[in-house]
């Protein structure tokens, strides 16, 4: 097995890869099982899920395994050690995954035969990295603009190299490229510009890993804001007037309508629903009050989700229904993190207890 060890600054980083030798295995077989009771999506992702699965299991047998251990120390103390790992690869599968139903009830299977071959094995060896870049900001300090501009560069080196790590957080990309040395750098003579030339090395390995895991390091987005007023539906609406209290009032951007979203009645059985327009990846959730002229707000509710609008399930936590605290106020945003991210197209908000009356803004954040 090779080992390399790589130090990055200002943190100590210490990132161990062990990569499969000339002489390892070139195939292998692997099972992966998990149950189908509970689950959002359709038979197809959930075989789609299996299979990713399987393959990853195969990818860490086949290449090896990726160890990070993270630590942070600040002011002499240790503030943060993380042990973390990961495997990444490409892996070739043999005829057709085979589907089965597991040993336990309601679980399902998938069994491939993965293999890899010479070619593959090459596209994971180090490669170099360089990048000539220049760059200036006005706004910016004489030292800020040459961080910005050697950042930039190993940035533009990497995108140059894959097209795939476009998106991700330029703080997560920098510390793939490894021995960094500037051959070239200065300002242009009489001019703010801050020029560099940069070699490095990259290890394909640590980049496929995080284009896998790319979803992880995308910043979340607001879902709720900017869709249709068709998007939403309620239980009821007070008076049955949509304009002026209807559920596509819900949005957060809603402030110059009579109310926000008002249910007709105040009891528990009112409900508010969006419809994302498609399966997101939601990793947060948000509530605000009726924006003016009263003060009702919910102070507490309960979250359901769905693939198809048909079958619900309620979030949970530790196989408990979840009731999220609320607002205490109108128009301050009161969001909840979603430990576990779900994954849905639909999303129903079920107030629980509420202050004057049953009216809330609402929103979703996650990947689009």
């Amino acid at each position: 097995m090779r080992k390399f060890i790589f130090f990055i600054a200002p943190l100590l980083t210490i990132i161990l890869i062990s990569a499969a030798t000339a002489t390892a295995q070139d195939a292998v077989r692997k099972k992966a099982c998990m149950t189908a009771i509970g689950y959002a999506s359709t038979p197809d992702n959930l075989k789609k899920e299996l299979l990713l699965h399987a393959q990853r299991l195969a990818v860490g047998e086949l290449f090896g395994e990726l160890i990070s251990s993270f630590t942070k120390v600040e002011n002499f103390t240790l503030t943060e050690d993380k042990l973390t790992s990961s495997s990444a690869g490409l892996v070739r599968v043999k005829g057709n995954p085979q589907y089965y139903n597991g040993e336990n009830f309601g679980e399902v299977c998938v069994e491939i035969e993965a293999y890899v071959t010479d070619e593959d094995r090459e596209k994971f060896k180090p490669v170099k990295m360089t990048k000539k870049f220049c760059g200036s900001d006005k706004n910016l300090t004489t030292r800020d603009v040459m961080i910005y501009t050697k950042e930039t560069a190993i940035v533009e080196a990497l995108l140059q190299y894959d097209r795939r790590l476009e998106g991700i957080p330029k703080k997560h990309l920098v510390p793939l490229v490894h021995e960094v040395n500037y051959r070239e750098s200065g300002f242009i003579p009489d001019t703010e510009i801050y020029c560099v030339l940069f070699e490095g090395i990259a290890y394909p390995i640590e980049i496929l890993t995080m284009i896998q895991e790319k979803d992880t390091y995308l910043p979340s987005a607001a879902l709720v804001n900017d869709l249709p007023e068709s998007a939403f539906s309620s239980s009821s609406t007070w008076g049955n007037d949509n304009r002026g209290h209807g559920p596509s009032n819900s949005r957060f951007g809603i402030t110059t309508n009579l109310s926000n979203w008002s249910a007709a009645a105040n009891n528990g059985n009112q409900w508010l629903q969006v419809d994302l327009g498609g399966l997101r990846r939601i990793r947060a959730i948000a509530t605000k009050g009726r924006h003016a002229n009263a003060a009702q707000w919910v102070t507490s509710y309960r979250l359901s989700y769905s693939a198809d609008g048909s079958q619900w399930l309620p979030y949970r936590r530790n196989g408990d229904i979840v009731t999220f605290p609320g607002n205490t106020d109108g128009n301050t945003e009161v969001r909840h993190d979603l430990p576990a991210e779900i994954s849905a197209r639909y999303i129903r908000f079920l107030p629980v207890a509420w202050y004057g009356h049953i009216t809330m803004r609402i929103e979703a954040y996650g990947i689009r």
